[in-house]
């Protein structure tokens, strides 16, 4: 019993923990003329947000407290002063299928009219918000599935509010897997035991 559990335990850990620290975002790429900003330029972290982590490479607002599911994510820290930029397109380029996620001010108004693309994409708000540090600035999630591949992100469209984030997990999430897994490994293991039982019963 012990050795069927262990041989069906092994296999879930090591997929489990290629899921967790493969990259999701495999590269990024700007498709607009120039940055607003030619100094700094966006920056893809693998499996890197948590709390307190910034949010752009330009400013120092940070994250505060996150959704368990975002914590350890690929996340990409964008250019702030890009915000007002109209013709704004930053192409990703992703490993896996993928749940995306964008953090939008909440300050952005008519978001329909403002940036049509995050409908169009197939993007739904979450209900969920973010707070920064401090200064406690509503962001609120919305997300996708998104094939492996490319997907270009639009414009921002609005000066005065700050530039959205973008945030990339696995599909099916790591933790939603390794359950499943569990449960097969489970009931795999009483079916086989089950048998056993069976067996000891008609040989008795």
């Amino acid at each position: 019993m012990k050795r069927s559990l262990i041989l069906v335990a092994l296999p879930v850990f090591f997929l489990s923990a290629i899921l967790s620290e493969a990259a999701v975002i495999i590269s990024i790429q700007r498709l607009d003329v120039d940055s607003i900003n030619p100094a700094v330029s966006e920056s893809v972290s693998a499996g890197d947000l948590r709390s307190g982590g910034h949010l752009y490479v330009d400013s120092g607002l940070a994250y505060g407290t996150l959704p368990s599911y975002l914590i350890n994510a690929d996340f990409i820290q964008m250019d702030n002063s890009d915000n007002a930029k109209s013709d704004y397109q930053l192409r990703l380029t992703l490993s896996m299928d993928s749940k995306i996620y964008l953090l939008i001010d909440d300050r952005v108004s008519s978001l329909p009219t403002t940036m049509p693309w995050v409908a169009n994409q197939g993007f739904a708000d979450s209900g969920v918000n973010i707070l920064t540090v401090g200064s406690n600035l509503p962001y609120s999630v919305y997300s996708m599935i998104a094939p492996a591949g490319n997907l270009t992100l639009g414009a921002n469209g609005s000066g005065s509010a700050n530039m959205f984030t973008v945030v990339a997990t696995p599909v099916p999430e790591p933790s939603a897997m390794l359950i499943s897994c569990v449960a097969s490994a489970v009931l795999l293991l009483r079916t086989g035991r089950r048998r056993r039982e069976r067996d000891c019963s008609v040989t008795n």
